[in-house]
C-alpha cells in the first residue's frame, strides 16, 4: 500500500486558539508549509516564532496575517495577498469567539458577530480559496476543516445560544462546501471539551464529565490528530461532521 506525502501547503485561520496552534506544531513536526493567522498579525507572529524554535519543527512558515473572521475586509485583505497561482492542500478554520451569555442578555448584535465568525467568515475564506485548493496535487486532493461545537447540534444545551447557533450554521455549511469545492474534502470537527476553558470551575468540570462516557476531557493532541488523519487518510470521505467529545452527545 502507498503511503501519503506527509508534506504540503497549509492555512491555519485562528492559530491563537489551542487547537490551531497544536496543529500548527503537528504540521511543521512533518515538514509542512503554513500560513498562520490571527486577528492580531502580531500574535500570528508570536506563535510562529515559538513554534519555528522547537528543536523538532522542520518545516516553514511562508507568512503571518491578521483575519478577523467577523471582518470582511480582512479576509479580502488576507486572499488578495495569497496570488492568483498558489497551491493549497490544506485549510484549517480553528479559532472562532466562544462566548456564554443568558437568555435576558441576548442582542441582534451578539447574533450577527456569531453568525460571521463561526460561518460567513469561514465560508468566503473557502470560496476565496477554492482555486488554490483546487490545484492541490496530494492523493485525495485537498482538505478543509471546520471546529464546530457538539453541544450546537448533536446535544444542544443552554447558556450560548449565539455562540452554538453559530457554530451549528457552520456544521450546516460542511456538506454544503464539500458539494461547492469539490473535489476538494471537506470536515468538521465537533468537540465537546478538548482542555477546559480557564473559566471552568472544578464542579462545573465533574458534572459535565459524569455525562461523557469515556470519563475525561480530550486534549489538543487528539484534536491534531484526528485534522491530520482526515487530511492523510480518509481520501474517499468528504461532506461530514465528526464528533470527538468522548462520546458526550450520547447522553
Amino acid at each position: 500500500m502507498s503511503t501519503l506525502p506527509r508534506t504540503g501547503e497549509a492555512v491555519i485561520i485562528g492559530v491563537t486558539s489551542r487547537t490551531g496552534r497544536e496543529t500548527a506544531r503537528r504540521l511543521l513536526r512533518e515538514g509542512w508549509n503554513l500560513a498562520l493567522t490571527a486577528r492580531r498579525t502580531e500574535d500570528a507572529s508570536e506563535v510562529a516564532d515559538s513554534l519555528l524554535a522547537e528543536p523538532d519543527a522542520v518545516g516553514a512558515v511562508t507568512g503571518v496575517a491578521a483575519v478577523d473572521l467577523c471582518d470582511e475586509g480582512t479576509i479580502d485583505s488576507f486572499l488578495s495577498n495569497r496570488g492568483e497561482k498558489g497551491v493549497l492542500d490544506l485549510l484549517v478554520v480553528a479559532g472562532a469567539p466562544f462566548k456564554e451569555q443568558s437568555i435576558e442578555s441576548w442582542t441582534m448584535n451578539d447574533f450577527k458577530e456569531q453568525a460571521a465568525a463561526q460561518a460567513a467568515g469561514p465560508a468566503l475564506l473557502a470560496a476565496g480559496l477554492k482555486d488554490e485548493l483546487a490545484r492541490s496535487t496530494r492523493p485525495g486532493g485537498a482538505t478543509v476543516v471546520l471546529f464546530g461545537d457538539v453541544h450546537a447540534r448533536l446535544r444542544p444545551r443552554a447558556g450560548a445560544t449565539p455562540y452554538l447557533l453559530g457554530k451549528a450554521s457552520l456544521e450546516s455549511l460542511v456538506p454544503i462546501l464539500a458539494i461547492d469545492l469539490a473535489p476538494t474534502r471537506v470536515f468538521g470537527i465537533s468537540p465537546g471539551v478538548i482542555a477546559w476553558a480557564d473559566s471552568f470551575e472544578q464542579s462545573r468540570r465533574d458534572r459535565y464529565l459524569e455525562r461523557v462516557p469515556l470519563g475525561r476531557a480530550g486534549t489538543v493532541e487528539e484534536a491534531a490528530d484526528l485534522v491530520m488523519a482526515l487530511a492523510e487518510a480518509a481520501t474517499y470521505t468528504t461532506g461530514i461532521v465528526i464528533p470527538i467529545d468522548g462520546g458526550r452527545h450520547l447522553r
